[in-house]
């Protein structure tokens, strides 16, 4: 009797998410929000997992807030109107724009320059290009990118992710990746470029290479710079290219690393996205080596070290608290 209590209650409240997901997606309509009524109705169990499932949004709205994931001032508009046509005085009304847009925050929705990339990798995809002139392009996990080949110059345009480039030589026709905002000019070489937004590394594995963005940095082998809307890097700093290259190996390497950016890794590799919805435990790095086969186990080892636990929400969103 206690385990079906249990089974229903879960159902329950994995329903009750389902709801939460679906009105905050952005694409709800009037009709959903009198079904949701209907539903809300039927009990008063139904009622208490809908609230809880509202209140669980709700603490995950300030850390989207923190980690960038919901512009507030773009959307404000679309969101109040949103508010007023689907939920009126429901709990869910009081979220506001943040809350609203955080189902379509969590790059779970490609960007205009992503969908418009020639190629594209999904999460833990990798794909190698062979161009024409016989240079090559390794892709890896969610990664777009157009070649824009022509007659003095070969670009590639990088919208999103990670690719490493081993350019065939061509005086005649210079080789350059551009990617927000910047540019990478290979002299004969070969280098990774990896955007994140509007942050974009560059790391030189062979030959050398010329970056610019407000400024300019020439890298050797084993050196890598990066750049922002901000500019460039004052100076490149050494790496090790087998760390920095492990994914080529199908493998993610972390010396020493703090939780967070051991989970933004991670969320690079696999769908969904995992979000750390409470004060990074302070002290608390992670050391290994990980097969991205078997990403599990590196959240797992993430959980031990943090004292965190999981709770798993629709959307393939994972909530660590």
């Amino acid at each position: 009797m206690a385990k079906a209590r249990q089974h229903d209650d879960d159902g329950l409240r994995q329903e009750a998410h389902r709801w939460v997901v679906r009105l905050t997606s952005g694409a709800a309509t009037d009709a959903d929000a009198w079904q949701l009524s209907a539903w809300r109705s039927r009990s008063p169990a139904h009622e208490a997992a809908y609230r809880d499932a509202v209140r669980l949004w709700h603490q995950l709205a300030p850390v989207a807030n923190e980690q960038g994931l919901v512009d507030r001032e773009q959307h404000r508009r679309r969101a109040v109107r949103r508010r007023r046509a689907l939920v009126g005085g429901t709990a869910l009304a009081a979220s506001g724009a943040g809350l609203i847009l955080l189902g379509k925050r969590l790059d779970l929705v490609p960007s205009p320059g992503v969908l418009a990339a020639w190629h594209r990798t999904s999460a833990g995809e990798q794909r190698r290009l062979a161009l024409e002139d016989g240079s090559v392009v390794e892709m890896n996990t969610r990664t777009s990118l157009s070649v824009r080949y022509g007659g003095v110059e070969r670009r590639i345009d990088l919208a999103d992710g990670e690719a490493i480039f081993t350019v065939r030589p061509d005086p005649a026709r210079p080789f350059v990746v551009t990617a927000a905002g910047g540019e990478t000019r290979a002299l004969g070489t070969v280098f990774d470029v990896r955007r994140d937004g509007d942050e974009v590394s560059i790391t030189c594995l062979e030959g050398k290479v010329r970056v610019q963005r407000i400024g300019s940095v020439d890298l050797e082998a084993a050196q890598q710079v990066a750049y922002s809307p901000a500019g460039l890097a004052r100076s490149p700093r050494s790496v090790d290219p087998e760390l920095a290259t492990g994914w080529r190996r199908g493998v993610l390497v972390f010396r020493d690393e703090p939780i967070r950016r051991v989970l933004g890794e991670l969320n690079r590799y696999r769908p969904g996205r995992i979000i750390l919805a409470t004060a990074e435990p302070a002290g608390r790095h992670v050391s290994g080596v990980f097969h991205l086969s078997r990403l599990d186990e590196a959240l797992t080892q993430v959980e031990r070290i943090g004292g965190l636990r999981r709770i798993a929400l629709p959307g393939g969103i994972l909530l660590l608290r």
